[in-house]
């Protein structure tokens, strides 16, 4: 009891430590955009439906992706075959994960890695974004599992065991080159021109309305809200009051709506008629257009005073 419990107080500072940058983090958006997280949000307006079937399905796609894309980039056989292949190894990383519950020692590691994953992965039936960018804490937990579930069969084959090791290294190696090799001559940070317009040209105190509320909160210093895409705006005039009750400035306005074809139906639809309200009639002026990174920023004018 007292070794267990000596562990356990070790453990306190060491936790403590680790949430300083995320508390710190926290601190710095709730100063810049007036939010401590904005994935709240974003679920509310990349939900992916009601129905249980659509969950169920949608369900499905963050266990492919990690295991059929991220591990083993199988994607590039095309998503029938990732699907096939991410879903067995995921079933051999659940039977690894079942092989470690067995044993005492490793049995408390295992509950809180097998925990945090399904945690994770459960939080994206409410996501209908997926970015595989959010399965890389995964990646080293995902292959001790599969070393784990596959351990019975390799027990006395070395040679497997070793060219088991060296595939998955390759496969590691040659993400990471194709991921390098695409970036190279990229610019450093996204839309350079179009973050130092607003920095340069908006006050401190400027409150944009965007779709990247997150990237401008970032990269441009300034207090940005996300589009109320779940919001019963109906009209132009509905939508300028929206604004001015929330005392927005300017609008930043991405032209390539590609990015949100994931969108739940309505909500892209809202999109959609945001876009259009902002770009058509008065009441808003356009201060800023720059073509080759497609965005536009438009000034919310003042409402006519008698």
């Amino acid at each position: 009891m007292d070794l267990a419990f000596r562990r356990n107080a070790k453990a306190v500072p060491f936790i403590g430590i680790s949430l300083l940058p995320l508390a710190a983090w926290i601190v710095r958006n709730l100063i810049v955009a007036a939010t401590p997280i904005a994935y709240f949000s974003n679920w509310n307006i990349r939900s992916p439906g009601s129905a249980s079937l659509t969950r169920v399905l949608h369900g499905v796609v963050p266990w492919a992706a990690l295991f059929g894309d991220v591990l083993t980039t199988a994607n590039r056989a095309g998503p029938r075959t990732a699907a096939v292949i991410g879903l067995s190894c995921a079933a051999i990383a659940l039977l690894g994960g079942a092989i470690l519950l067995r044993g005492h020692k490793a049995s408390r590691q295992a509950r809180i890695v097998l925990t945090y994953m399904v945690g994770m992965l459960a939080m994206h039936l409410c996501w209908k974004t997926l970015d595989i960018r959010y399965m890389v804490p995964f990646i080293p937990l995902s292959w001790a599992l599969i070393a784990a579930g596959l351990r019975p069969w390799l027990k006395d084959r070395r040679v497997l065991t070793c060219g088991l090791t060296a595939a998955a290294g390759w496969i590691c190696l040659t993400a990471d080159w194709t991921m390098l090799r695409s970036r190279a001559g990229a610019p450093s940070t996204l839309w350079p021109a179009t973050m130092s317009w607003i920095r340069d040209n908006t006050p401190p105190s400027a409150r944009v309305l965007s779709m990247f509320d997150a990237t401008l909160a970032l990269l441009a210093d300034r207090t940005a809200f996300e589009f109320p895409l779940d919001s019963s705006l109906e009209t132009r005039e509905q939508w300028l009051q929206y604004c001015r009750q929330n005392d927005i400035q300017y609008f930043h306005w991405h032209e390539n709506l590609g990015w949100w074809s994931n969108l739940p139906d309505d909500r892209r639809r809202m999109l959609e008629s945001i876009g259009l309200w902002t770009r058509s009639g008065p009441g808003v002026t356009e201060v800023f257009r720059e073509p080759r990174e497609q965005n536009v920023v438009f000034r919310l004018d003042p409402p006519d005073r008698p």
